[in-house]
């Protein structure tokens, strides 16, 4: 999967805007979930389970409503609420 469609598909299923630090053509694992992750998850428990290991060990950032770079520590919720 490229890693623009990555991008995509991540928002599409989980309602997160993230930034992956590679040019979009370049290939990564598929995202293969089909439900939102919990609300209450933190930033960094599901970026280890749902993205980190697909990524092929280039960087990934979550993104805030503002454009601004959430903290790993943030809830879920939160970061879908700075969309609105």
């Amino acid at each position: 999967m490229r890693v623009d469609d990555f991008e995509k598909a991540v928002w599409e299923t989980d309602k997160i805007l993230i930034r992956i630090r590679a040019p979009g053509e370049t290939r990564v694992e598929e995202y293969d979930f089909s439900n939102e992750a919990d609300q209450g998850f933190s930033v960094a428990r599901w970026l280890s389970t749902r993205i980190t290991d697909r990524l092929k060990g280039h960087k990934v950032s979550v993104i805030y409503g503002d454009y601004t770079e959430a903290h790993r520590n943030r809830r879920l919720r939160t970061v879908r609420n700075s969309y609105k």
